[in-house]
């Protein structure tokens, strides 16, 4: 194939060929030396074919990693481009070789930045993000999960403060396991948490404001509401009908 000529579109090149326009960048032109009159080899051309589209995979996933992926993430999003496993794997290559994508450092930035879960969510979502076990098992070592379980069983029980001992720790074991901790450990620490009748009663009286205007009918049917309301929140049948019967009597 013949150049015929060629012209400087921004930042390309529009190479006349004999039968077609060839669209290049300007480091490319530089690189094959094009110039009126060579003769481009079929080899050549096969090359050049090959720098274009690592050029065009280059740019498509710096461009998808303004946000931080994976290795991984980025092979799929590149496999969406190209079959060319070849030049997928040099790009891939390229990325890593000037840190645009690092998997180490994407599963630090993931812990730390979800630090309320625990070791096996946390392995859960980097598996699917096709990081290997072992790799995450390595920097989930120097991660304190103890305190963060700690602190995730301390904000659940404030934020259900309002509902009875047995309905917080229900509660907050579902809500620790959902993110990922180990059952034996939820457990031991809520054990630890300590409980007084006089909060347990205080929470019921909270409760009964709550829903004290919301009950219906004569004394005895908003009586039988209310206990069925402060059971389900865990409340002792014995302390919510004392409460009813003391409200009665005023």
């Amino acid at each position: 194939m013949i150049v015929k000529n060629y012209t400087f579109v921004k930042e390309d090149v529009h190479v006349d060929l004999e039968r077609e326009t060839l669209v290049i960048s300007y480091a490319l032109f530089l690189k094959y030396q094009l110039k009126v009159g060579m003769d481009i080899s079929d080899e050549t051309m096969h090359l050049i074919q090959k720098d274009r589209l690592y050029e065009h995979l280059y740019q498509s996933a710096k461009t998808f990693l303004k946000r931080q992926h994976t290795v991984n993430e980025v092979y799929t999003h590149l496999e969406k481009k190209s079959s060319d496993q070849v030049v997928i794997t040099q790009v891939i290559q390229s990325l890593k070789d000037k840190l645009y994508v690092n998997d180490e450092d994407f599963i630090k930035r993931y812990i730390q930045s979800h630090k309320q879960y625990g070791p096996k969510k946390i392995v859960f979502a980097l598996n699917n993000k096709g990081l290997p076990t072992k790799e995450i098992e390595v920097q989930l070592k120097d991660v304190n999960f103890e305190q963060r379980l700690k602190d995730v069983i301390a904000s659940c029980i404030q934020k259900n403060k309002q509902l009875s001992h047995t309905k917080k720790r229900q509660k907050c074991y579902a809500y620790a396991s959902q993110l990922g901790y180990e059952q034996t450990h939820i457990q031991t620490h809520l054990e630890s948490i300590s409980t007084s009748a006089d909060n347990e009663i205080a929470a019921l009286k909270k409760l009964w404001l709550k829903k004290q205007s919301k009950l219906k009918g004569q004394t005895f049917e908003k009586c039988q509401q209310w206990l069925k309301v402060a059971m389900q929140q865990g409340f002792r049948y014995e302390d919510a009908k004392k409460l009813c019967q003391e409200i009665d009597d005023v």
